[in-house]
């Protein structure tokens, strides 16, 4: 069986935070720094003055990677869901491929389907945050059909 390996450059979030909000930072072109707390394979994104955090990857052994929360940038409310009852396969935002030789990604999310191999992050603070994470993708015996790395990056553009 031939491996295949996919890499997924999936999505750059902005945070666009009100003045407000978040005090702009010293010494960094008037750009709100952004830094990572990593805690076992998941991976949280602060504003420097921050006490909860903007964005969340979750990352666990036996599952499917996703970001929840992902809170708007004035404050006021969260932008994804996690398992809504109307769509229980649905983990805020996450990437899931259809029917790979016969197998569907995107409606399973736990262990049959898919195993986490690594949670890091690149580069933990400044006006834009980068961090990795790869998982493998199973067939129905439990074998790796894929891996597949996810490169994230979040940037304030103000």
């Amino acid at each position: 069986m031939q491996k295949i390996i996919v890499l997924a450059t999936l999505i750059m979030i902005s945070v666009i935070p009100t003045y407000s909000q978040v005090k702009k930072s010293s010494g960094v072109s008037g750009k709100v720094v952004l830094h990572l707390v990593q805690k076992d394979t998941t991976i949280s994104v602060f504003t420097k003055d921050g006490r909860l955090p903007i964005l969340v990857q979750v990352s666990k052994k036996d599952n499917r990677p996703y970001i929840h929360p992902i809170v708007a940038p004035d404050g006021k409310g969260v932008l994804t869901e996690y398992r809504p009852s109307h769509h229980l396969h649905q983990t805020g935002l996450y990437w899931g491929l259809k029917l790979v030789n016969g197998r569907d990604f995107f409606m399973n999310w736990n262990k049959d389907y898919y195993r986490l191999v690594s949670a890091k992050v690149i580069k933990s603070k400044g006006p834009k945050v980068q961090w990795q994470i790869t998982d493998e993708l199973l067939d129905e015996k439990g074998n790796v059909s894929l891996t597949e790395t996810h490169n994230w990056t979040m940037q304030n553009l103000n």
